[in-house]
């Protein structure tokens, strides 16, 4: 027998570092990049991994695979199955840029053995096991991404009051572009971790700042619908995101070029210092013209995503 699982990857629209210092953040699924599991029962003694960054013996994968390995096991005891598996994994998702590259495996390894093991492919089934290899990807995640790619729908995530799906007034075209840089999540975050420590006041502001532009989008989305305000709000994020050093170079360079070619907004997105851009543009011809410029800057790769459409 053979079970597939898919799952889509997820960019945060605001609230990235200030998440984690309690304040709000919104997250949207993004299904133009995707994972694709697929798992068959074998003979042997112990599970086969096939995919473009290791194939071999799980046991044997490297440590960058730490949280697949412990997720694989962990699933099949939980169920107490002791078959032998090749597990097939074939992913558009780029690893390392923002877009919430680990719980995606992990969602798709979920769904694949969930469906090999004849029990329902619910949410309520799959985010246990998600979380659980988050855990193991980055130490303390906020949740947020488990949560998005798990559900499928617009998140507004809160660390203490939890999550609530978005209905949005607008479409929101956004072009996303990867700088090819990866953004280590847990060095961002202990880096401004030790930047609070040191300057608590100026940090504690640029944070709830961060959370006010979370709100105020929040509202421009889901009422109000003025693409202007939301570009306005995203520059602003940006500038604060600069202050708490988790831009980059490669960043600050497609953001330029964006803001050259009358984007109406354009910000890091995820943990920084690399990884991925969003820019806000007027409409979907004017996305389509955005990606081709910020390729000629030096994007290694673009998307269109009409959210709200």
């Amino acid at each position: 027998m053979q079970t597939q699982g898919i799952a889509s990857a997820k960019f945060i629209l605001c609230g990235e570092h200030s998440v984690v210092y309690g304040e709000p953040a919104i997250s949207f699924p993004f299904k133009q990049a995707r994972i694709i599991t697929t798992l068959k029962e074998i003979e042997g003694s112990e599970h086969q991994l096939i995919s473009d960054f290791y194939t071999g013996t799980l046991s044997q994968a490297p440590e960058k695979l730490t949280a697949v390995k412990a997720l694989i096991p962990h699933i099949l005891k939980r169920y107490q199955c002791h078959s032998v598996l090749e597990i097939t994994i074939d992913s558009s998702v780029p690893v390392g840029r923002g877009l919430g590259s680990s719980a995606v495996v992990a969602t798709s390894i979920t769904r694949a053995m969930l469906a090999f093991l004849k029990r329902p492919v619910i949410s309520s089934n799959v985010l246990p096991f998600v979380n659980f290899s988050e855990d193991i990807a980055h130490g303390n995640p906020s949740g947020v991404d488990a949560i998005t790619v798990v559900n499928e729908q617009a998140v507004w995530f809160e660390k203490e009051k939890g999550l609530q799906s978005l209905s949005l007034n607008l479409t929101l075209p956004i072009v996303v572009a990867d700088t090819g840089i990866p953004s280590e999540t847990r060095a961002s975050v202990a880096a401004v971790r030790d930047l609070y420590q040191k300057n608590n006041i100026e940090v504690s502001a640029c944070i709830s700042q961060l959370g006010e532009i979370s709100r105020e989008i929040g509202k421009e989305i889901t009422t109000h619908g003025d693409l202007h305000t939301v570009g306005d709000l995203f520059n602003q994020a940006h500038q604060l995101l600069r202050k708490l050093s988790v831009s980059s170079p490669e960043i600050e360079n497609l953001i330029t070029c964006a803001l050259d070619n009358q984007a109406l907004g354009a910000k890091l997105t995820g943990g920084g210092r690399g990884g991925c851009v969003i820019v806000l543009c007027k409409d979907k011809q004017h996305a389509q013209k955005m990606a081709t410029q910020l390729s000629a800057a030096g994007a290694i790769k673009t998307w269109i995503s009409m959210i709200g459409e």
